[in-house]
C-alpha cells in the first residue's frame, strides 16, 4: 500500500482534535494506542449559547482531546510498521484506469482514496462531482492553557 500526499509531517490542521469514543475504540482496533496523559479525557459535548445550555454524557466511555501533530505521528508510525509507502511531498497529480501519476511516475493502483478534502480532486478527476455544490464551510480553531471547568468539550 501506498500514501502520497503532497505535505510534509507534522501537518496541523484544524481537524482531529476532539475524539468521540468509538474513534478511540477504531484507533485501538488499528493497532494505535493513546495514553491517558497525551490529551485531555472528557465525558460528553455541551453546547452553551446565549445563557442556555444542552450536554449529554457519552453512553461508552471518555472522549480525547488531542493535538492533531500528536495523533499524526502515531498513525504515521503505525502505518510504517504496517509496511505502507508513505510519500511525502508528493501531490498527486492524475488518475487513472491503472493508478495515479505522482510526482511524474506512474503508480500503478487496484483502489484509488481521495481524501484530498472538500475541494477534493481525485473526485472531480473520476468524474465524480455532484449537480450542485454550493457547500461553503470554514474551521478554525484557538488553543488556550487553563484549567478545565467541566468534564464536557
Amino acid at each position: 500500500m501506498t500514501v502520497a500526499d503532497g505535505a510534509e509531517p507534522p501537518i496541523d490542521k484544524t481537524c482531529g482534535e476532539g475524539m468521540m469514543p468509538e474513534t478511540l475504540a477504531s484507533l485501538h482496533s488499528l493497532g494505535i494506542h493513546l495514553e491517558r496523559e497525551e490529551g485531555f479525557r472528557f465525558d460528553g459535548i455541551c453546547f452553551v449559547n446565549e445563557g442556555m445550555r444542552a450536554f449529554a454524557k457519552f453512553p461508552g466511555g471518555q472522549g480525547l482531546g488531542l493535538a492533531r501533530p500528536v495523533l499524526h505521528g502515531k498513525l504515521i508510525a503505525r502505518a510504517t510498521e504496517c509496511g505502507v509507502q508513505l510519500l511525502w511531498k508528493t501531490p498527486v497529480t492524475e488518475i487513472d484506469r491503472d493508478g495515479v501519476l505522482a510526482r511524474g511516475s506512474k503508480i500503478r493502483a487496484r483502489w484509488i482514496v481521495g481524501a484530498d478534502g472538500l475541494a477534493s480532486r481525485v473526485r472531480r478527476w473520476g468524474g465524480l462531482e455532484p449537480a450542485n455544490s454550493s457547500t461553503l464551510r470554514f474551521a478554525n480553531r484557538r488553543h488556550y492553557r487553563l484549567a478545565p471547568w467541566s468534564s464536557f468539550m
